[in-house]
C-alpha cells in the first residue's frame, strides 16, 4: 500500500471512532517547561500545567485535566475546538487529508488506535512522542516566533517596548507582560518545579517511548538536553527515534559536541536512529529577513558538517508557510531537491535509496498580519505556478523528487489561502499591522525589508494605504 493510501486507510479507522478522534491527544506531547505549559500536537495552542497536580503525580505534565476532557469529547464523535487547523482541512472541498490523518498514521500512534478507543477517556497514559523544551534561551529573532520561545525576542522587547501594532493578537504575540509575574516563565533551568517534576518522571515514561525530540528555544544551547543525552547514552534504548529540532546557527563548538554524541550512541547501538528538524521557509536574503540572525551560507555549512558527522542521519525542514515565503518558494523547493541529490545514498545493505531530506509545509495561522491570508491576487497567483512546478517534479519512484504526499501537503496550503484570505476590515488592520511590522523590524534590527523583497513594494504601499 502506497503511503498516501496508507494515511486515507487510517482516516476510516479513525473515524469509525470518531470524526474527531486523534491519536496525538494521547500519545504525542510537547513539553514547554519553561512556562510549565504543554500541548499534544503543534496546533492547539499550549495549556497550563498544575504546579499542584504534578507535585503529587508528575505524570499529570502529560495527561492534564485539560486534556483529558478535549480525549473524552474526542471519544464521544465531537471535534475539539483547539483543534481547528485540521478541522479547517478537513471540511475544504475534495479528498482531503489533515494532520490528524498523517500523525495518526505514524509508528508511535497507529498500532494504537483500536486499544485507546476503548480506554477510559480519564484514563492516564504514556507518551509514545515525547518532545521536550528546557527554556526559551535562542540567538534568533523569527519573525512569526514570541519570546516564550526565543530569549533574544525577550531581550529585545525588553529593551524596545512592545511593538507598534493594532491587532491584539498580533501584539499579544510579541508581549512580554504576561511572562514577567513571578513563576509565569522561568529564565533559569534550575529551581524549576516543572523540569524537577520531569526527572521524576522521566525514568518511568522512558521506556514507553517511541520518539524523544528536543525543541527549544535553541535545545543545543540547553545544559537539561545534554543531561537528558547522558541518560540514554546511561540507559540504552536501541529501539528509540531520537529527534533534535535546532536552528543551525550554534557555535560550532555546541554543534560539533551534539553531533559527535550522537555518532558514539549511533555507533554503540543505543538508540535506533537519529533526525534533525530544522526551520527556514524560503532561501536567500528573504530567508535571512525573516529569520534575524540567519546567514546561509554558515547555516548550509552546519548542515554539510551534520551530515558527514552523523551515521545515516535524516533531516527534515520545518516550513511554516507565511506571506513572507511565497515570492521566492520555487528557490527553497530547488534547494531541497539540491540536498537530496546529495545526501540520498543507499547504505551497505540496502537495496533502495534512502529518504534523507523531509521537508513538510504547515500554514501559518498566528500572528495574522505575518499569513498568508492577508495575501493579494499576485501572490495567490504566485503560489499556484509554484504548486505547479512541484507538480512537474513529483515521482514517488525517484527519492530524488518530490512525492505525492509532499505535493497534497502543499496543494492544501493553497487551497486553504484560496478559500481563507481575509476581508473587510479584518483584512485592512492586519495588512496595516503587517506594514507597521516591517518597518519596526528594520528600525529596530537594521535590516532593509524593501531590498530584501522588492518584487512586494506595490503590496507594502498597498498595506500602508489600507
Amino acid at each position: 500500500m502506497k503511503y498516501h493510501d496508507f494515511v486515507k486507510h487510517t482516516r476510516d479507522k479513525l473515524n469509525k471512532v470518531g470524526h474527531g478522534f486523534c491519536m496525538a491527544k494521547w500519545y504525542h506531547v510537547s513539553m514547554h517547561l519553561h512556562i510549565g505549559k504543554n500541548h499534544s500536537c503543534y496546533h492547539p495552542t499550549p495549556h497550563k500545567m498544575s504546579v499542584e497536580e504534578i507535585a503529587v503525580n508528575p505524570g499529570a505534565l502529560h495527561n492534564t485535566k485539560q486534556k483529558k476532557l478535549q480525549r473524552k469529547t474526542m471519544l464521544e464523535g465531537g471535534r475539539p475546538p483547539e483543534c481547528n487547523y485540521c478541522w479547517a482541512i478537513e471540511d475544504l472541498k475534495g479528498d482531503n487529508i489533515s494532520d490528524r490523518h498523517l500523525r495518526s498514521s505514524e509508528n508511535w500512534a497507529y498500532d494504537k488506535i483500536e486499544e485507546t478507543s476503548n480506554l477510559p477517556w480519564d484514563a492516564d497514559v504514556y507518551p509514545s512522542y515525547l518532545e521536550l523544551n528546557f527554556g526559551n534561551e535562542c540567538q534568533l529573532k523569527c519573525s512569526y516566533c514570541a519570546p516564550m520561545a526565543s530569549s533574544s525576542w525577550f531581550n529585545e522587547t525588553a529593551k524596545f517596548g512592545n511593538w507598534p501594532l493594532e491587532n491584539r493578537v498580533n501584539v499579544g504575540q510579541y508581549d512580554i507582560q504576561s511572562y514577567l509575574p513571578e513563576g509565569a516563565m522561568y529564565k533559569r533551568e534550575e529551581g524549576n518545579p516543572y523540569i524537577e517534576a520531569f526527572w521524576k518522571w522521566f525514568p518511568e515514561v522512558y521506556p514507553h517511548l517511541h520518539t524523544l525530540r528536543f525543541t527549544g528555544g535553541e535545545p543545543l544551547l540547553s545544559s537539561n538536553v545534554f543531561k537528558v543525552i547522558d541518560y540514554v547514552k546511561e540507559n540504552p534504548r536501541p529501539d528509540l527515534q531520537f529527534d533534535i529540532n535546532s536552528n543551525m546557527m550554534v557555535p560550532m563548538r555546541n554543534l560539533e559536541k551534539f553531533c559527535l554524541t550522537v555518532k558514539d550512541l549511533l555507533d554503540n547501538n543505543k538508540i535506533k536512529g537519529v533526525k534533525i528538524y530544522t526551520s527556514v521557509d524560503t532561501w536567500g536574503p528573504q530567508a535571512e529577513w525573516i529569520r534575524n540572525g540567519l546567514k546561509l551560507e554558515k547555516y548550509a555549512d552546519n548542515i554539510d558538517y551534520l551530515m558527514n558527522t552523523v551515521p545515516n542521519p535524516r533531516f527534515g525542514f520545518m516550513i511554516t508557510f507565511c506571506l513572507l515565503a511565497i515570492p521566492q518558494f520555487d528557490k527553497l523547493l530547488d534547494k531541497i531537491l539540491e540536498l537530496r541529490r546529495k545526501y540520498n545514498d543507499k547504505q551497505e545493505g540496502q537495496l533502495h535509496y534512502e529518504q534523507r531530506v523531509n521537508f513538510d509545509t504547515p500554514y501559518t495561522i498566528e500572528p495574522p498580519h505575518l499569513t498568508a491570508r492577508i495575501a493579494d491576487d499576485w501572490m495567490v497567483e504566485k503560489l499556484q505556478s509554484h504548486l505547479k512546478y512541484m507538480h512537474t517534479l513529483v515521482d514517488d519512484d525517484d527519492v530524488n523528487k518530490f512525492s505525492t504526499t509532499e505535493y497534497l501537503k502543499f496543494k492544501r496550503v493553497v487551497e486553504w489561502v484560496e478559500t481563507s484570505r481575509y476581508e473587510g476590515e479584518e483584512l485592512a488592520l492586519n495588512r496595516r499591522d503587517f506594514a507597521k511590522f516591517v518597518d519596526e523590524h528594520d528600525r529596530r534590527r537594521g535590516t532593509n525589508w524593501h531590498a530584501a523583497f522588492p518584487e512586494l513594494l506595490d503590496f507594502y504601499n498597498m498595506c500602508r494605504n489600507s
